[in-house]
């Protein structure tokens, strides 16, 4: 029962999400603006760490933007009203494992997307660790 509800609140999440494309878009527009910026600006940075430190840091915006959208949304009626049909603890690991892939999902897109625009500068050595 508790694995049936889990995977049903995460593809309400899902089906959420995907009512709602212009959210998701608006995240990997900001994702891939900011990082043409850094690339464009930051020409003559030659070291790793302060290109890993700008990866990282546009990776804490976004995420923390997607992922605070997740606990916006939702109002406090709609909140009781799952809290009595399920298990309280369904509704949260549900919306952590949401998030956790969405989390995944845009930080495997920032890298490609930061290893295309720093490797055309010549950089492809960096060390994303």
């Amino acid at each position: 029962m508790f694995v049936k509800q889990l995977t049903h609140l995460i593809k309400h999440e899902l089906s959420l999400e995907m009512k709602q494309k212009h959210f998701i878009s608006s995240i990997v527009l900001y994702i891939v603006s900011t990082i043409f910026v850094c690339s464009l600006s930051f020409t003559e940075i030659a070291e790793t760490k302060i290109w890993n430190a700008l990866f990282w840091i546009i990776i804490l915006f976004s995420l923390t933007n997607a992922i605070s959208k997740s606990f916006i949304n939702e109002n406090s009626d709609k909140q009781l009203f799952l809290y009595t049909l399920m298990n309280p603890r369904v509704l949260i690991l549900s919306k952590i494992i949401y998030n956790l892939l969405l989390s995944i999902f845009l930080v495997i897109l920032s890298f490609i997307i930061f290893n295309f625009f720093i490797q055309s500068d010549g950089l492809e050595n960096i060390n994303y660790g």
